[in-house]
């Protein structure tokens, strides 16, 4: 593995759980309800003959139009009094995105997070995580912080690495599922319990006060995973279990 890797200390890790934006496709404005209907009605001819209503209970969490962020999964690298890694994990999350957004940025705007050196990690980050993120505040007229996005930056050069883009070395046509490549490398995978990815919308809806907390376990289980899958893939040892700290 080559020597020049980013300091542990400088990535933050960072893992969004989605949801549709509203319960189903009938709470929908007649306007959103037509722009949802030209995409089902793509995706019926692709795949198969689904009605819009029923497409929107798959989808709609995957697309940042129509979803919404409810968990923003959080984690960075630091050493203790002893010398040895630890990974601290925390979930940011809530009923308003907006002020879920609001944290997030405020997050990044603390010191330790320097915008100079600091990057930003996830797994499929740059295909769904980043932009979702700026998409999301771009909605609620928000600030985008430039360790997310960069108008004056090519792609390349934002400051983001992508654990799925690592695992592909080079091969744009391979998608690999975190927990796949988790297994693949042997990282220690998520509680059996664990709530599915797929399942997090439907979930979210039978009772958001009751359900958030569990969604909140998720995010803070899915980021961990992705800073263990991170040192896997650039050849460092993971962290014990008993230096991964979860806090509220």
């Amino acid at each position: 593995m080559s020597n020049n890797k980013p300091k542990l200390k400088d990535i933050l890790f960072l893992d969004i759980e989605t949801t549709s934006v509203t319960a189903n496709y009938a709470q929908l404005s007649p306007t959103m309800q037509k722009m949802w209907d030209r995409k089902a009605a793509y995706w019926s001819e692709e795949k198969s003959a689904l009605q819009p209503a029923e497409w929107y209970d798959q989808k709609a969490a995957l697309l940042a139009e129509f979803g919404q962020i409810v968990a923003i999964g959080v984690a960075y690298f630091y050493e203790d009094e002893y010398g040895q890694w630890c990974l601290r994990s925390k979930a940011i999350t809530g009923k308003d995105e907006t002020s879920i957004l609001q944290q997030f940025v405020m997050l990044l705007g603390q010191k330790r997070f320097d915008v100079r050196r600091t990057l930003l990690c996830a797994h499929n980050g740059r295909e769904f995580d980043f932009p979702f993120l700026c998409r999301r505040m771009a909605v609620h007229q928000m600030p985008i912080p430039e360790l997310l996005y960069s108008p004056l930056r090519k792609p390349w050069e934002m400051p983001l690495l992508d654990t799925m883009e690592m695992w592909r070395f080079g091969d744009r046509r391979s998608y690999a599922p975190l927990v796949l490549l988790a297994e693949l490398l042997g990282v220690p995978q998520m509680p059996e319990d664990t709530l599915e990815h797929d399942k997090v919308s439907a979930f979210y809806y039978q009772n958001p006060e009751e359900n958030l907390p569990k969604i909140a376990d998720l995010a803070r289980h899915d980021v961990v995973l992705v800073a263990q899958v991170y040192l896997a893939l650039t050849g460092q040892p993971a962290v014990h279990p008993d230096n991964i700290f979860y806090v509220d």
